[in-house]
């Protein structure tokens, strides 16, 4: 994305989300005894709703389902473009 096209972005609109993301590293925690990371995901603009994550498969999971629920939705027989 290239600045021209950052401009474009409407940082008030639906289907625009940011984020604060915390990673650290836990002693022991790893199921061999060994550290883990975690993580903890801010989504600023929405009353800064925090949510902690065990591993990175979860934050993943859920970042998908998050921005896949503000995907605008396509009228009926309307195909999308785009991954």
């Amino acid at each position: 994305m290239n600045q021209e096209q950052y401009r474009d972005i409407d940082e008030n609109g639906e289907n625009y989300r940011a984020f604060l993301l915390r990673c650290w590293q836990e002693a022991d925690a790893g199921p061999a005894g060994d550290a883990a990371w975690r993580f903890t995901l801010v989504q600023l603009g929405q009353g800064g709703t925090r949510k902690g994550f065990a591993c990175l498969e979860e934050l993943v999971a859920y970042l998908r389902d998050e921005l896949d629920a503000a995907r605008p939705h396509t009228p009926s027989g309307a195909h999308e473009q785009g991954g």
